[in-house]
Order: C-alpha cells, then structure tokens, then sequence
C-alpha cells in the first residue's frame, strides 16, 4: 500500500480561491450595511448588519480554518485493488477498482472517482504528492474523462451565480418599497439557504466541523425570515 499526501502549494491555491470569491463579496456587504444604516432604514440594517457579521465575521474564518486542517490530515491510499482517503473530520472511504463507474480530471484542479452511489465520491486534488503515478494506477483501472476548458468555465459560472445571486436577493429585500417583491425574494432565498444547507450537510466531502459551523447560517435566515414576517404584517394592518 501506498500513502500520498498534499504539497504546500494545495493550500495557497485553496487560500488564493477562496479569498477571490469571498473578500469581493465582503467588501460589497459592508459598504451596502453602512449605505443603509446611513439611510436610515432600522429594519433593512439590522438584518444586513446580523447577516454580514454571521457570515464574514463568524462563519468565513470557521470555514476557513476548518478546510485548511481537514485538507491538512488528507491521504491518500492506493491498494492492488482500491483506492482509499483518511481525513479527519470525515467517514474513511475506499472504493474498490470494479466499483468505479467514472473518472474525471478537470484542467489544474485533479480527478474525481466516481461510483453509481452518489455519495460516495473521492477527490484526488491535482497537488497531490507524485499525481502522476497516481493517475496513471487510476487509469489502468478505469478510462479517464477530462473534462473541456468549456465544461470548467461553465461549472465556474454557476458557482458565481450561486454566490452572486443570493447577494443581489438580500440587496432585493434591503432596497425594495415593493412589499410583494420583498416577500417573493425573502421566500426564494430562504429555500435556496435551506436547500444549500441540507446539501452541504450531505455531503460527503466536508468535514463535520465545517458542516457543524455552517449551520450559524441559519442566523442570517431568520433575519430574512423576520423581515417577511414584518412586511406580511404591514401589508394587513394597511387594509
């Protein structure tokens, strides 16, 4: 049996896209708190005021901290016939090679093995020490699919309107006299948290500490939640 582990540079990348999506997102939440507490709006600041301190304050540095231990305590464990990942946190997980239904490898990122079990998949990150000896056991066993520049940038994509689009919601709710448009865009984003919440807490990829700080975000949607509330209320003491 072998053993692999990850090099150093795994972390600055991990770091390095990280903080490309988060500090954007952070410095446009502050300004648009301080925008509304200017403006005066009690209601609007409190809840974009409990929100960025829950998510940028509290749960971004968790997060943060979290992935960079679990990812630290990865290995990698090539058997004659099955492929296994330890790392703390996390359930160990050995797939067998006749188990494998498919292999992708995307451009600088690494490889995925997949099974016919959604939940049981293992990353192989592509800074992963001797990556090429690994790759190459992996595909004796199974061909290998890369997936196209095309594919990434699309994946990419999505990711940034999964992130962005919530954020234009939340400005929706903070800006918006429409008291139907607040309630529509308060509803859709606190199914999309929920939903993403019980996603991640499927998942078989994150850690349990990361899974267990991340349920902090139920703060920020109790926010929403009382803001909907409150313009539901308004909306019948003015009939």
């Amino acid at each position: 049996m072998k053993v692999y582990q990850l090099l150093p540079e795994f972390f600055n990348q991990l770091r390095r896209r990280l903080l490309l999506i988060l500090l954007p997102l952070g410095v446009v939440s502050i300004g648009f708190v301080s925008w509304q507490g200017a403006r005066n709006s009690p209601s609007q600041f409190v809840v974009y005021a409990i929100s960025g301190i829950v998510v940028f304050g509290i749960i971004v540095p968790i997060v943060l901290q979290q992935q960079t231990k679990s990812w630290a305590s990865y290995r990698l464990m090539l058997k004659p016939d099955s492929v296994a990942r330890e790392q703390a946190g996390m359930p160990g997980l050995e797939i067998k090679n006749s188990e494998i239904a498919r292999i992708l490898e995307r451009p600088d990122t690494g490889l995925v093995v997949e099974t016919n079990d959604k939940k049981r998949q293992l990353v192989v990150p592509a800074s992963l020490e001797r990556y090429a000896e690994v790759r190459a056991q992996l595909e004796a066993w199974h061909t290998i699919e890369n997936v196209t520049n095309e594919r990434a940038a699309i994946n990419v994509g999505v990711l940034l309107l999964a992130v962005l689009l919530p954020l234009a919601g939340l400005i929706i709710i903070g800006t918006s006299t429409n008291s139907f448009v607040v309630i529509a865009v308060g509803v859709v984003l606190v199914a999309t948290f929920l939903l993403g919440l019980v996603t991640i807490q499927r998942s078989s990829n994150i850690d349990k500490r990361t899974k267990l700080s991340l349920w902090l975000i139920l703060l920020p949607i109790l926010s929403i939640t009382v803001r909907v509330i409150d313009e539901i209320s308004q909306m019948f003491s003015t009939r």
